[in-house]
C-alpha cells in the first residue's frame, strides 16, 4: 500500500488524441529535420555555401511531413488529473450533531 500523503498527483489515461500526436509529430519533426541538416550542412561549407539554406528548408519540411505522418498514425496519450496536491477536502463534526464539509483548491 501506499500512504496518502506521498501521493501527489494521481492521473488516469483518456486514450489516445491522433490530433494531438500530429502536433507532436510536426513540432519534434520540424526540430529533428532541421538540426539533421544542420549537421549534414557541415560538408557543404566550403564547397557549396549557397546550398545550406537549401538543406535547411528541406530538412525542416521533411521533417515536418514525416513526423506529422507518425504522430497522427500513432497518436499522443491523453491524461487528465484526478487528484492533485492543490486540492484539499476537510470534515469537521460538530456538538449539535452536523457535519461540515470543506474543500480546498489551490
Amino acid at each position: 500500500m501506499v500512504p496518502t500523503a506521498s501521493v501527489a498527483r494521481l492521473r488516469v489515461s483518456e486514450g489516445r488524441s491522433h490530433s494531438a500526436g500530429l502536433a507532436r509529430g510536426i513540432t519534434y519533426g520540424a526540430i529533428i529535420g532541421t538540426s539533421l541538416a544542420g549537421a549534414a550542412s557541415l560538408g557543404f561549407i566550403d564547397d557549396e555555401p549557397e546550398a545550406i539554406p537549401f538543406l535547411f528548408a528541406g530538412g525542416a519540411a521533411l521533417g515536418t511531413v514525416l513526423g506529422g505522418l507518425v504522430g497522427a498514425v500513432v497518436g499522443a496519450e491523453r491524461w487528465t488529473t484526478v487528484y492533485g496536491r492543490g486540492v484539499r477536502v476537510s470534515y469537521r463534526s460538530h456538538a449539535n450533531g452536523r457535519l461540515s464539509v470543506g474543500l480546498r483548491i489551490n
